[in-house]
């Protein structure tokens, strides 16, 4: 087992007295541990609901492993042991500890997170636990970021409890049942940001907190071309209010009631400008899901900022006709941010694609 597998399981186990011994089947991915699926039948299929695969051959995976469960096959897989201490944040659930499932973080993050289903009396809990100082803190930002978040926001997966304890904290939701949405479900995720902007408010760029945060990003990486894009930016007026920061269809669930549950807060701010989550949903679906490059999902995205709808879009949230700006501004923001070292090409990426569509957005 992988160093850091081992780390975390020994992390959820805590320390202190014997409070459960767990044994579950485990899904890997590139050899690091993913999924723990317990015994339980219907724990099982909703453990596997927690991950939402993108790429065909992690589909092929989840489907051929919810066939194992529902034929009680599922003993086959290659099994993982956890000795749970009263110190185990697992231990402290508002559940039953003796039927959970769980999700691993990305093994190569600064902070890796855990995702724990269980049951809760008659319904189902999940909870995101952080462990670790990096990931305690990730994890109570976003609690304290959700609590934030008005109420009047639909499709909002609000917090029902929240724990903390030495190295480790917690807050837990309702489970949400559902699927990651499709391209032919573009209409009911666009609908939910169209409602999201009904509670934004038009505002000078330069005169919210994030464009404090623009220009000092681009003030230390002395790029001219986004030097630029500010510039350009600085006295438009766009509407600005809840900005997800990570809005792609992993982290979105939509039930059987076509309703839609947004998921997973970390990257969140109130002041975002409008059209941002949306683009970040069309490049990341395009790259990660469709396997297009950065040039080809640009390009997706200015195809559709020129359809009806995308143009109707654009002129309710204050962009216009500017779609280079809107481009623009989006990736400055998410590259530096995200300390994403690909900034300048990037922009020279977008530019390329401004140019051939008659557009430039380094003037």
């Amino acid at each position: 087992m992988y160093r850091a597998d081992s780390e975390i399981l020994a992390a959820l186990e805590g320390s202190g007295e014997v409070v459960a011994k767990l044994s579950f089947y485990s899904l890997r991915r590139n050899g690091h541990l993913l999924l723990g699926i317990p015994k339980d039948r219907i724990m099982a299929k909703l453990t596997l609901n927690l991950y939402q695969p993108q790429s065909s051959k992690a589909k092929f995976t989840v489907r051929l492993i919810k066939l194992m469960v529902g034929f009680r096959i599922h003993w086959l897989l290659p099994t993982v042991d956890l000795c749970i201490k009263d110190s185990s944040p697992i231990a402290k659930l508002n559940g039953d500890s003796r039927e959970i499932g769980f999700l691993l973080g990305n093994p190569e993050a600064e902070s890796r997170r855990t995702i724990v289903s269980y049951y809760a009396g008659d319904n189902f809990e999940v909870a995101k636990i952080g462990i670790g100082s990096a990931a305690k803190i990730s994890v109570l930002n976003e609690a304290k970021t959700i609590e934030l978040i008005p109420l009047f926001y639909t499709g909002v997966v609000r917090s029902r409890r929240s724990l903390s304890l030495n190295n480790w904290f917690f807050y837990s939701t309702d489970f949400v049942r559902g699927i990651a949405p499709k391209k032919q479900d573009d209409s009911l995720v666009l609908a939910l940001l169209t409602d999201w902007m009904k509670h934004f408010e038009k505002k000078r760029v330069s005169e919210i907190s994030v464009w404090n945060d623009l220009v000092e990003m681009v003030k230390h990486s002395e790029l001219k071309c986004a030097d630029s894009v500010l510039k350009q930016l600085s006295n438009m007026e766009i509407m600005v209010g809840l900005y997800h920061g990570d809005f792609a269809p992993w982290n979105i669930k939509i039930s059987d009631n076509k309703k839609l549950h947004v998921m997973d807060w970390e990257n969140a701010i109130l002041d975002g400008l409008a059209g941002w989550d949306w683009i970040h949903y069309l490049i990341r679906r395009s790259i990660l899901v469709d396997g297009a490059t950065l040039f080809q999902a640009l390009e997706s995205c200015v195809i559709w900022a020129k359809s009806v709808e995308g143009r109707i879009y654009l002129i309710k949230s204050g962009w216009g006709e500017n779609i280079d700006l809107w481009m623009g501004s989006y990736i400055i923001y998410n590259s530096i941010s995200h300390n994403d070292a690909d900034l300048e090409n990037n922009l020279d990426c977008l530019n390329n694609v401004m140019t051939d569509d008659c557009l430039k957005i380094i003037k």
